[in-house]
């Protein structure tokens, strides 16, 4: 029997009025003895048991006192009713305070971690969610039994916290898709998301497009948004000059996002690296679900990532109506940018030309559109960027709409003011309006 087992059983010694006097008051002396180990305990808590004390040393004892003073011992020791799962929240921050509010709306009963005697910690056969890292409370649960040790920082630093902007775009998506008569999805990396503006399409749009979101990243989210999308008609692919030769999994800077993208699609494609955080991920995340019960890990997950919104408040990755400025320009952008063009990986392009295959197969399968866009570039932009590149995939573009009947379309070259962008390679609102106006000119037609 674990030591709040032992505590409820004297709690109902106390109450049961067919127990003697002397038999009361030894359950009580072990109550007594229990909050004697506690940390920070309140004088409350300790005159309620004296008063307990006062009231079974009487001649004649008053039940109904003696039921109320254990009733209100019982909520100051926060001892679990039989119906009630029992839980310490540890840590200090907005995931501890989010958690211990949902569960006390789901009618847990949450052990004040403050009290608790850590050296007994063995004896407490509850869950024990830890919120944050690196907190004393973690080193002395380290022999206990791991099923009952929740780590949640593992499970939203994974799902949210690394990568906040990813996750926002998936929210949207999803609420997007709730609301219905959805006709167009974008995908993409940063420069379709900031290009192809959903709100200046002629059609119904969705944009999954996320920074640094490769072909097959792209091709996960297509395949996701038509299970979910049943109105879908058409595709719009922001493609770059260099896609065909970029691996997002093969990044070693990407890991975060590709742990991110495991969470909604189960998949890491080539990055190994990340199968440890994987598994430990996958650990803690069916402890909890078995712990909830049912399917309201769902709505946990929900509250917690609202509850971390309201926290850190509303930002945004970039501001649409930023504007590039030559004189602003450092040394530093001319080596981004001829980074972004040293990939001299044949492995790669190989496999990217057949993801895009793959991508045009189920485009015709599912009888949708298919629109790929190379979105404008700055002249400082295209003055460091490998023309190779641009040409190898323009080539590519131009058997993909022979054998599959796609479309593209390639501003890449259109020479657009400096003002129409927000650095040398991403358009601001200026310029998604103007891109707009020649992907509504497809929409409009097909």
């Amino acid at each position: 029997m674990d030591i709040l087992q032992e505590i409820d059983k004297d709690l109902h010694t106390v109450e049961d009025s067919r127990e003697s006097g002397q038999d009361r008051l030894i359950a009580l002396n072990n109550i007594l003895q229990y909050m004697a180990g506690l940390q920070n305990t309140a004088n409350y808590d300790t005159a309620v048991i004296l008063a307990l004390i006062d009231h079974l040393e009487k001649e004649v004892i008053s039940e109904y006192i003696i039921g109320k003073l254990t009733q209100e011992l019982r909520e100051v020791l926060n001892i679990p009713l039989h119906h009630q799962k029992a839980v310490i929240v540890i840590g200090k921050n907005w995931a501890a305070q989010a958690t211990k509010e949902y569960l006390k709306k789901s009618d847990f009963c949450i052990i004040s971690e403050d009290k608790v005697d850590w050296m007994c910690a063995d004896k407490y056969e509850v869950v024990f969610i830890i919120c944050e890292r690196n907190t004393v409370e973690e080193i002395y649960l380290q022999r206990k039994n791991c099923e009952q040790i929740v780590r949640l920082y593992i499970i939203y630093e994974i799902e949210f916290l690394r990568v906040p902007f990813l996750k926002k775009t998936f929210e949207a998506f999803e609420k997007g898709c709730e609301k219905g008569n959805v006709e167009c999805l974008v995908t993409g990396l940063s420069y379709g998301r900031d290009g192809v503006h959903p709100d200046l399409m002629a059609r119904p749009t969705l944009s999954v497009a996320n920074s640094a979101q490769d072909l097959y990243n792209d091709f996960l989210y297509l395949k996701y948004a038509c299970e979910k999308i049943e109105s879908l008609q058409y595709v719009i692919s922001a493609i770059a000059p260099y896609s065909l030769r970029y691996d997002e999994s093969l990044a070693t800077t990407k890991n975060n996002e590709e742990l991110f993208y495991y969470t909604i699609f189960r998949d890491v494609h080539h990055n190994n690296m990340i199968l440890s955080q994987v598994k430990e991920y996958e650990c803690e995340k069916e402890k909890i679900e078995i712990f909830l019960g049912g399917g309201e890990y769902k709505d946990y997950s929900a509250w917690l990532y609202q509850e971390y919104v309201i926290y850190k408040g509303e930002k945004t990755l970039f501001d649409p109506h930023e504007v590039f400025m030559m004189e602003n320009v450092c040394m530093d952008e001319t080596d981004q940018i001829r980074k972004q063009f040293e990939k001299p990986y044949d492995k790669t392009l190989e496999e990217n030309k057949q993801i895009l295959q793959q991508y045009c197969d189920f485009i015709n399968q599912k009888k949708l559109k298919l629109l790929f866009v190379v979105l404008p570039h700055s002249d400082f932009y295209r003055k460091y960027w490998k023309e190779d590149y641009y040409l190898e995939l323009m080539d590519y573009l131009v058997l993909l709409k022979a054998e599959y009947q796609i479309e593209y379309l390639d501003l890449s070259h259109v020479k657009l003011p400096d003002h129409y962008f927000r650095d040398n390679s991403h358009l601001n609102r200026i310029g998604a309006i103007y891109v707009s106006e020649e992907i509504n000119k497809w929409l409009e037609k097909s």
